[in-house]
């Protein structure tokens, strides 16, 4: 979810040679991102547009990506805000048209407020992203399709409210519906988004488990899933799932295989782990576990049905 956060001013652009050598490779640093805001700031869109995006549209550069946090506010959502500064920037440069292998998601890291060498918990300089450029040393990874948050189109008809029905209980329902969305990696850890419904309330919500990730495999890459039905012990809240949660991914056979996973949250009884149908992954996957904090990427709202596209099958389907 797009996150305006506390205003701060306009951004803010540095830039440090880190080699002049003849294959220059320069960092750029947008900082001065709004307090708990992950989006880009017009002042570093055009930065991007008139300093990198003529060099790197050449096609013989490419780019690292490393997001960072102030040290304000809890360490593992600040790690997370940080992976999500990274994720929309690398959109950002897609979509100006640069290919997947210019933008190697092998090469992004969320460095969150490790790094931090400020004195005060809110420094502008700590809310950043760096871009690390390459040119004339091109990476080139194994090619992969672009794997975010799949592209949604709602369908404005409302779902039909049968009538004399019982409103539904504020704290939330025992039956739901959970599927995969998407994998995201960043350095030695996994963001993993998951789209959750109540069919008891009809309210929906999107979380991402973040953290270290351990595993085997290749580059993988993870498309869409499909809807698993699932059971709480007791009535729960879409405001439940968000806490702590392990992910565990089962081994994949080479490139392409469609493997089950298996989710556990801290604070949701469920009977056992979750069952999850993560869909098709490229690459060796070797199986991994990531285990870390979820985040609320937006508020429960009414769950309206929507087509969803695949980019691994390359098909709209209506969820």
């Amino acid at each position: 979810m797009d996150k305006m956060g506390m205003a701060t001013g306009p951004g803010k652009v540095k830039e440090f040679v880190v080699d002049q050598s003849s294959a220059l490779i320069w960092d750029a640093v947008l900082y001065n991102y709004n307090i708990d805001g992950n989006l880009l700031k017009d002042e570093h869109k055009d930065y991007i547009k008139q300093k990198l995006h003529p060099i790197l549209s050449k096609g013989s550069s490419h780019v690292k990506i490393f997001g960072r946090a102030s040290k304000s506010g809890d360490a593992d959502y600040n790690q997370a805000l940080s992976a999500e500064r990274a994720l929309r920037v690398k959109d950002h440069l897609l979509s100006l048209g640069l290919s997947e292998a210019q933008v190697p998601g092998q090469e992004m890291r969320a460095q969150g407020e490790y790094l931090s060498t400020s004195q005060n918990e809110e420094d502008s300089f700590d809310r950043a992203v760096i871009l690390r450029i390459g040119h004339g040393q091109k990476t080139e990874p194994i090619k992969l399709p672009k794997i975010t948050v799949p592209v949604t189109i709602v369908i404005e008809k409302k779902k039909p409210v049968p009538p004399n029905t019982t409103p539904p209980k504020p704290q939330g329902g025992t039956k739901f519906k959970i599927k995969h969305l998407g994998t995201a990696s960043y350095g030695i850890g996994a963001g993993h988004i998951f789209w959750i419904v109540d069919e008891t309330t009809n309210e929906e919500t999107t979380i991402i488990l973040s953290g270290p990730s351990v595993s085997e495999g290749v580059a993988p890459v993870t498309g869409k899933g499909t809807w698993v039905p699932f059971n709480t012990n007791k009535p729960t809240s879409l405001h439940d799932f968000v806490g702590t949660a392990r992910f565990v991914e089962s081994p994949g056979v080479l490139w392409w295989s469609a493997t089950d996973n298996f989710l556990t949250f801290d604070k949701v009884e469920t009977g056992g782990p979750i069952r999850i149908k993560s869909g098709v992954t490229i690459g060796a996957t070797g199986g991994a576990i990531t285990t870390g904090p979820t985040v609320m990427l937006e508020e429960p709202n009414p769950y309206v049905p929507r087509y969803t596209y695949d980019p691994i099958s390359g098909d709209w389907v209506l969820d």
